[in-house]
């Protein structure tokens, strides 16, 4: 892994490289109130995503860690990052992740993907700030939860009820799948059903161009930026049958 940080902001700059000069210091991230076997599995992968940053990636690194996990999953482990924000750390641990690629073409292209689903579902998608490389990561908004699952579930029911999308359809509609389970699915303090893990799957063009088509001006020519982003990292696009050779304006 390249010891240097690859930052893409909304305005598309890259944050210079930074070179690895830390001296490996050792932190301890982890709730005493994690259970013991929880709390070795988050030391032991905040330590290496730490063994391998730059001096930029090891500085954001030690912010995170000032604060107890919030939560963890197979990619990653999340900590809040400030008041607003919280930054996933991608490393992975169960054995079908261990092998991702998190070269600085597929985290430019979770930016802008990303970017690009916050200005189309902005009440279902968290916006992002920041994906690096090393270590790999994303700082993105942080949704404050308001409800349980169980009222999650309710909120979802209502909306349906009364023709209102939710993440699942929102993302459906574009040509992403989502997983509904454990804490993927947060009901925020706007009564807003968010989800907060990646979607999964290929953007369809034709709802692509149907969907950016309906923003505003302005809206639509940042759209157009991040999906012309998208574009020159190698974003593949899943099209329809009857639209395989629609093209995506950009």
């Amino acid at each position: 892994m390249e010891n240097s940080i690859e930052s893409m902001r909304a305005a598309g700059e890259a944050c210079p490289d930074s070179s690895d000069t830390g001296a490996g210091t050792v932190l301890d991230p982890v709730s005493p109130f994690v259970k013991a076997e929880a709390a070795e599995r988050f030391a032991h992968r905040f330590q290496h995503s730490y063994s391998q940053a730059g001096s930029f990636g090891k500085t954001l690194l030690e912010a995170a860690a000032q604060t107890l996990p919030l939560g963890s999953g197979a990619e990653k482990i999340v900590y809040e990052f400030g008041a607003n924000k919280v930054a996933a750390i991608l490393a992975p641990y169960s054995p079908e992740h261990s092998n991702k690629d998190y070269s600085p073409e597929v985290m430019k292209r979770k930016f802008y993907e990303r970017k690009l689903l916050n200005l189309l579902a902005p009440e279902s998608i968290p916006d992002i700030h920041m994906a690096g490389t090393s270590p790999p990561m994303l700082i993105l908004d942080r949704v404050h939860r308001a409800g349980s699952r169980d009222e999650v579930a309710v909120a979802i029911e209502r909306k349906t009820r009364f023709g209102r999308k939710d993440p699942q359809s929102e993302l459906s509609a574009l040509g992403l799948r989502i997983d509904p389970t454990g804490d993927n699915l947060i009901l925020d303090k706007g009564g807003n059903t968010v989800y907060v893990d990646n979607p999964m799957g290929k953007l369809n063009k034709q709802a692509l161009v149907e969907a950016i088509d309906a923003l505003s001006d302005l809206d639509k020519k940042r759209a157009l930026k991040y999906l012309s982003r998208l574009k020159e990292h190698g974003a593949e696009f899943a099209a329809d049958e009857e639209n395989e050779n629609l093209e995506l304006a950009a």
